[in-house]
């Protein structure tokens, strides 16, 4: 069980990470997270000095003071520091070092730690009433997509203006983000999905959206398009995955959870509990420099492999999302990652 110290800090209603809780003003470690994690007072004690709400809430002046004081603290008794983002493009918490738990972190950064998606319900359940099959490969590749994809020029205008207009305030230091890359998610969606379709050896099966969720507002049309999103992913063997705003992809946690290969475009992206889940052998990674070879990456990936692999693989990745990513799972394997981290933070770790 990890121990953890929290600072003190008049935390009001901030939204806090599902290690712990807030009743009456009183932080406490969550019903379940009870199993994994514990609450200390003296942060000699600790195994982390973590502050326990999301990174959003510490742009004021105060929060940046309470990040700066863990830091210290940590510093002082020389306890690795984390913080937890929730936003799809991460807060600068302006202090090193420090473990920045979110989804879409870098790779290539240091210190970042990849947090998956939690969905909120089990599609399987939902869209399919419990009764999960494989899909039967047949010798023609289907790949599917349902989504916001399009190379309209004015969408294309109004995404370049949003992410200049932050890039210019983090050149002039009025930004609290770390890192605005150049990218926008729905034309480099369109513009991969043209391309896939123009390919002879794919079956695509793409359902294009112009708007977030189909622009979708009452209740009855929100299911209508939720059910169409989970049917495209389960009537197809592969389903693209590409990030968004974020450095990740909602879309691969969905695509696992069916039961169903993601076919990820890697952009220098960290896949959550990598120590834990062998990816190689049920995800199709395609590096972003090679997108345009996706179909290159799929006839790899089938080679040798016959039906009866496929359904293994697709048991597979239906079992990492039930085994790792509901709510409980989670927390439990953000425990064993953070004692891995622990370990290689004290130098006990033979990895390094």
């Amino acid at each position: 069980m990890l121990k953890l110290f929290v600072p003190a800090y008049e935390y009001g209603e901030s939204l806090f990470f599902e290690i712990f809780e807030n009743s009456d003003r009183q932080i406490s470690i969550s019903h379940i997270a009870k199993p994994y994690f514990e609450l200390v007072g003296d942060p000699q004690r600790a195994d982390w000095i973590i502050i326990p709400i999301f990174s959003s809430a510490l742009t004021s002046d105060k929060g940046k003071d309470l990040v700066s004081e863990a830091h210290l603290l940590a510093q002082k008794f020389r306890k690795p520091f984390a913080i937890f983002s929730n936003t799809d493009i991460i807060v600068d918490p302006k202090v090193t070092p420090v473990f920045i738990f979110s989804p879409g972190t870098y790779a290539s950064m240091k210190n970042q730690v990849e947090l998956p998606v939690l969905l909120y319900y089990d599609p399987i359940q939902r869209w399919q009433n419990g009764n999960w099959k494989p899909r039967i490969f047949n010798g023609v590749i289907e790949i599917g997509f349902c989504g916001q994809a399009t190379r309209n020029p004015l969408k294309f205008l109004k995404d370049w203006y949003t992410i200049e207009s932050l890039r210019f305030k983090k050149k002039n230091g009025k930004s609290p983000f770390l890192y605005i890359p150049r990218f926008l998610p729905a034309f480099e969606r369109g513009r991969l999905l043209r391309s896939l379709e123009s390919s002879k050896g794919l079956k695509t099966n793409f359902l294009l959206r112009s708007h977030y969720k189909a622009g979708a507002t009452t209740t009855a049309d929100k299911n209508k398009v939720e059910k169409e999103f989970y049917e495209n992913i389960y009537s197809n063997l592969f389903t693209l995955c590409l990030r968004g705003m974020g450095n990740y992809s909602v879309r691969f946690y969905q695509t696992l959870a069916m039961g169903r290969i993601p076919v990820l475009i890697d952009t220098d992206s960290n896949l959550p509990f990598s120590d834990q889940i062998d990816y190689k052998n049920i995800v199709v990674k395609v590096p972003f420099s090679d997108r345009f070879k996706t179909e290159d990456y799929l006839i790899d990936f089938l080679k040798n492999k016959t039906n009866s692999d496929l359904v293994k693989i697709q048991e597979a990745c239906r079992k990492v999302w039930m085994d790792h990513f509901n709510s409980k799972a989670i927390l439990e394997n953000l425990s064993i990652e953070m004692k891995s981290l622990l370990d290689r933070f004290n130098g006990t770790d033979s990895k390094g």
